[in-house]
């Protein structure tokens, strides 16, 4: 049986910019994330309670009233505490970005962050562009760093691309070493070194991504598990729920209740 968690999420694109907002609530949330990346920069803001972020070189407190931001390609995981509230946002469709700080204490980015929030939850077409243009300036001036880039590394860049053109084929560790023409020995310990993650949890976490995708476009759950490359339906829900706090069927309800496409 699936343990309930309060999530709601939100998606959104703006056509004119070519970027998609997706944003998720949680209330009394207290599930444990494992390691994992993001391709894409997500912010979120902790609204009661306190989230502790493990890094693979440290953890990070983040309290009540104050935001965090975890940058493309950066491994990470939510260590198991206290129930708390938080909202995340993910902005996806960003060539480059700057390294944001982890933890971010400022009250006019937090302001930017609920105004942006508030857009993506209404629909708030005409005026999200301009929401996301403020916080994102906010944030650059704040704590913007060097520009970013993820496909600077040929290891990393090579795997991304190989699972992107085969995620829906029965590969193995073993297919993405030997495209990186590398022993799986030698490749599987250079790529955790590199990410923080094995090879097969990064596989797993794109498909999941897709599955996301493909629930998005009201596909039903067997269909969008066998379309990401799943191959076992138990097998894709344990592990959907294991990185999403939520079961499949019970995200694709919030985010085909909460989508809207804007131009």
């Amino acid at each position: 049986m699936e343990k309930t968690n309060n999530l709601v999420f939100h998606s959104v694109t703006d056509g004119a910019k070519n970027i998609h907002f997706e944003s998720v609530i949680g209330k009394e949330v207290s599930h444990e994330f494992p390691f994992h990346v993001h391709h894409s920069l997500c912010i979120g803001l902790i609204t009661k309670g306190m989230r502790r972020i493990v890094f693979p070189e440290n953890e990070v407190c983040i309290r009540e009233g104050e935001l965090f931001v975890i940058n493309p390609l950066q491994p990470h995981a939510i260590q198991r505490r206290h129930p708390h509230d938080y909202a995340v946002i993910t902005v996806k469709g960003l060539s480059d970005c700057p390294i944001f700080n982890r933890h971010i204490q400022s009250v006019q980015c937090k302001r930017l962050f609920v105004n942006l929030l508030d857009a993506i939850r209404h629909h708030e077409t005409k005026e999200l562009s301009a929401h996301w243009d403020r916080l994102f300036a906010s944030l650059c001036r704040y704590q913007g760093n060097k520009i970013c880039s993820t496909g600077t590394n040929t290891i990393i860049e090579k795997t991304m691309t190989y699972i992107a053109a085969n995620y829906q084929n029965p590969i193995t560790v073993s297919d993405i070493a030997k495209y990186n023409c590398m022993s799986v020995f030698h490749y599987c310990r250079i790529f955790k070194l590199m990410t923080g993650i094995s090879p097969h949890k990064y596989l797993i976490q794109y498909r999941l991504s897709m599955s996301r995708k493909y629930l998005q476009e009201e596909k039903m759950i067997f269909d969008a598990a066998i379309d990401s490359g799943f191959y076992d339906s138990s097998h894709f829900i344990r592990n959907f729920y294991n990185y999403m706090a939520i079961s499949p069927k019970s995200y694709r309800q919030s985010i085909l209740k909460n989508s809207k496409n804007i131009q």
